[in-house]
């Protein structure tokens, strides 16, 4: 039987991979050749998940403790697209996972905690250009 945490990243992990035409995914540690058509670069998502200290809150129940963490995805870009296409192709990550989207895998239900943000300005990150979302997620584990 999974653990919870694994449910947790398996409930995160399967919302993502229904993103209306998803890029390759490399999730953190895996090897990956970045994707290209024709030797020009194609965009495509990093994925890593960060787990914040889980938290006794006591209610009906004393099994479940409340957890949060972070899906943090960079939408990585070829460089030579413009400003505005950029930023459209990362905000259209963030809408998908808005603000109390449920996402449940086995018994394990958690939700996003609000509304992701486009972290940064993003930054160059080798022949591409990487712009972070951050997708904050929590509920009773």
């Amino acid at each position: 039987m999974p653990s919870k945490h694994a449910k947790v990243w398996k409930a995160l992990k399967d919302h993502l991979e229904a993103y209306p035409d998803i890029p390759p995914v490399k999730y953190g540690g895996q090897s990956f050749d970045p994707p290209s058509t024709g030797g020009v670069a194609d965009p495509y998502f990093i994925v890593d998940d960060v787990r914040l200290e889980g938290r006794r809150i006591f209610q009906d129940t004393d099994t479940k403790n409340w957890h949060s963490g972070n899906l943090a995805v960079g939408v990585m870009c070829p460089l030579w697209w413009d400003d505005l296409q950029t930023a459209e192709y990362a905000g259209r990550l963030a809408d998908y996972f808005s603000q109390d989207t449920t996402m449940t895998y086995s018994d394990v239900t958690v939700k996003v905690a609000k509304q992701p943000t486009v972290s940064t300005a993003g930054y160059r990150d080798g022949d591409m250009f990487r712009l972070p979302v951050l997708v904050e997620w929590e509920g009773f584990v």
